[in-house]
């Protein structure tokens, strides 16, 4: 048998290898894209790492300052820099002054409420005692009204704790 020669055998394979190499150069720029893709994927999951990791610590520092202004113990993250904590500090300091201010303002108002009560207890039993009987005689009066009668009936001294007993506000 005879061997038939094609003239085309040898460019069909050159096409061939041709195309294959095409294929591959095709391949190996996209995975060279994909690469790229991943990597920037990779870079923004990073990126987000973080970000979460900076709002976890932002979380735990505003819960440590409010726990403070609570009476418990504050915990700083160690990732906070010197000037936030310096600001965060100022802040549970003050916190803690107003509410110890507010506690004073209370006891000064219950003070205050209580020495009213005090005066004006002692201002009505002042002048419960004092004050004098207008529908009794003259000798039936008690002595130390601050008035005093003559036997015509005028007042010497006419200073009387009605005058401080009418002026007193319940």
């Amino acid at each position: 048998m005879e061997s038939i020669d094609y003239p085309f055998g040898e460019e069909f394979e050159i096409e061939i290898v041709e195309d294959k190499k095409s294929y591959l150069q095709n391949r190996l720029r996209e995975e060279k894209t994909l690469q790229g893709r991943q990597l920037c994927l990779e870079k923004e999951v990073a990126i987000l790492k973080e970000e979460l990791q900076r709002e976890r610590d932002k979380r735990t520092t505003l819960e440590s300052v409010l726990n403070s202004s609570q009476k418990q113990p504050t915990v700083l993250p160690a990732k906070i820099d010197k000037k936030k904590k310096a600001d965060l500090n100022d802040i549970a300091l003050a916190e803690a002054d107003i509410i110890n201010l507010k506690k004073k303002v209370e006891d000064l108002e219950v003070q205050l409420n209580q020495q009213l009560e005090k005066k004006s207890t002692s201002m009505n039993d002042s002048c419960s005692q004092r004050q004098p009987n207008h529908h009794a005689k003259k000798e039936d009066k008690p002595k130390g009204t601050g008035a005093v009668v003559k036997e015509s009936g005028s007042k010497v001294n006419s200073h009387s704790f009605e005058t401080t007993c009418s002026t007193v506000v319940y």
